[in-house]
């Protein structure tokens, strides 16, 4: 490995760091960050997240570039809609929970996932 390949991913293992540590520091920046993240996972870029919000929730472009932008905005409202556009846990989305989905395991009870919704 090359000197300028170690340095770079020294500074990306740096950034990486960085980036956790405000996330614990700063709960909002987290939710907002984790809000985003979860539209992209999804295939809705950054861009496109407004057009999808419902007229009471619009918020311009600009506030999805990035979480710091976002983490103002974050409603309760906004959080609730799309925990339930994206058929995620809104608790996830609060970070007080490790699932986004709720799991059902019915094994060796395959007759279970039909009769849950």
């Amino acid at each position: 490995m090359t000197i300028v390949g170690e340095a770079t991913g020294v500074f990306g293992l740096l950034g990486k760091a960085w980036s956790l540590l405000r996330d614990r520091l700063d709960p909002a920046r987290a939710q907002a960050k984790r809000l985003i993240d979860t539209f992209e996972v999804y295939g809705v870029a950054r861009q496109q997240i407004p057009r999808l919000l419902p007229p009471e929730l619009k918020l311009p472009n600009a506030a999805f570039s990035t979480p710091d932008k976002l983490k103002d905005k974050v409603t309760p409202d906004l959080l609730d809609w799309a925990a339930d556009h994206l058929a995620i846990r809104r608790a996830w989305l609060d970070k007080v929970d490790e699932q986004p989905h709720r799991m059902e395991d019915h094994y060796k009870s395959p007759a279970g996932y039909r009769d849950h919704h």
